[in-house]
C-alpha cells in the first residue's frame, strides 16, 4: 500500500514541493524505486518574499500626500501671513537703509577732503531723494560742470524731511555756513582739514508717514558736528529724540 509524501526544499526566495508515492512498509524485496513522483509543484513565493511584497505595495500607496492635504496646508501658510506680515516693520528697515548710506556719504566726503586737500560737497538732494558728493576741485563751494561726483539714491519710499508731528531735534540749532545755496537742497562742504563749514541736521522718513497722521512714524535725523565733521543718528520714539537708532 502506497501512501502520499510531501518533500518542501527552500532555494532563496522560492521554495520547491515534491510529491510523491512510497512503499508504506517496504520490505526485502520490494522495489524502493517503484514509486510515483508527481514532478514539482508550481513554483510559489516563500512567506518572507509574500510579505515584502505587500509592504512594498502599502508603501507605495502611502506615498505622497493628497489634494486635501496640500489645500489645508495653503490655507494655514495664507493666515499665517494675513496676521504677521502687517506686524513687520519694513518702513523701519528702509529708514535705517537710508540713514546708513547718508552717514557713509558724509564720512566719504571727509575722508576725500582730507586725503585730496581739497574741498568735498555734500548736497542733500530733497528732489531727486539722492545724496550727492562732489569734488570741489576749485573750492568754490559749487558743483561746476565736469567735477567729478557720486551720486546715492535712498531708498524707496523713503524721502528728506519730517511729518509736521514730529518736532525738530531740541539742540538743533543748525549754522548758516558757507551762504551759497544749492538750489536741489541743503549742502554742507567738508574743508580740508576734516572739519564741516556749519552744523545741520537731516531727517529722513517714509512717505507713508508724511502722509498719514501714525502714533509712532519712522523718523530719525543725522547730525553732523561743525567742529570734527562727524555724523551721529536720532531716532524719533514717539515722545521725544533719543540717540542711537
Amino acid at each position: 500500500m502506497l501512501r502520499q509524501d510531501r518533500l518542501t526544499v527552500f532555494w532563496g526566495e522560492y521554495s520547491f514541493t515534491l510529491r510523491g508515492c512510497v512503499p508504506r512498509n517496504p520490505k526485502a524485496g520490494d522495489d524502493v524505486g517503484q514509486h510515483c513522483c508527481h514532478g514539482l509543484s508550481q513554483r510559489e513565493p516563500s512567506a518572507h518574499r509574500r510579505v515584502h511584497q505587500r509592504l512594498s505595495v502599502t508603501s507605495r500607496r502611502s506615498a505622497g500626500f493628497t489634494l486635501v492635504e496640500v489645500l489645508m496646508v495653503l490655507v494655514i501658510v495664507g493666515v499665517t501671513a494675513a496676521v504677521i506680515l502687517p506686524r513687520v516693520r519694513f518702513d523701519n528697515a528702509r529708514v535705517i537703509s537710508a540713514i546708513r548710506a547718508v552717514d557713509l556719504a558724509i564720512a566719504v566726503a571727509q575722508r576725500d577732503a582730507v586725503s585730496r586737500q581739497h574741498n568735498t560737497l555734500v548736497v542733500f538732494d530733497t528732489v531727486n531723494s539722492q545724496v550727492r558728493v562732489v569734488w570741489d576741485a576749485n573750492s568754490n563751494g559749487r558743483a561746476d560742470g565736469g567735477e567729478k561726483a557720486r551720486i546715492t539714491a535712498l531708498p524707496e519710499q523713503v524721502r528728506f524731511g519730517r511729518p509736521s508731528a514730529v518736532p525738530s531735534v531740541t539742540n538743533a540749532i543748525d549754522t548758516p555756513g558757507s551762504g551759497i545755496l544749492n538750489p536741489l537742497g541743503p549742502q554742507i562742504v567738508m574743508l580740508r582739514s576734516g572739519s564741516a563749514d556749519r552744523r545741520l541736521t537731516i531727517y529722513l522718513t517714509t512717505i507713508r508717514s508724511l502722509r498719514e497722521m501714525t502714533l509712532t512714524p519712522e523718523v530719525r535725523a543725522v547730525q553732523v558736528l561743525r567742529a570734527s565733521g562727524r555724523s551721529s543718528w536720532l531716532t524719533w520714539d514717539g515722545l521725544l529724540w533719543r540717540r542711537g537708532r
